[in-house]
């Protein structure tokens, strides 16, 4: 259980830094969906 506390916690704080993932979406855009993990695939 503590390790996927850990992972958890780990994908937390990679999404907090990214700065351009947590503002506001524009007006009308709906819903925006970011994966944590594809953007870790694809680096």
């Amino acid at each position: 259980m503590r390790e996927h506390w850990t992972s958890g916690y780990e994908d937390t704080k990679r999404t907090l830094k990214r700065r351009d993932w947590i503002r506001m979406p524009d007006e009308g855009m709906g819903l925006v969906v970011h994966d944590v993990h594809r953007e870790m695939e694809s680096a």
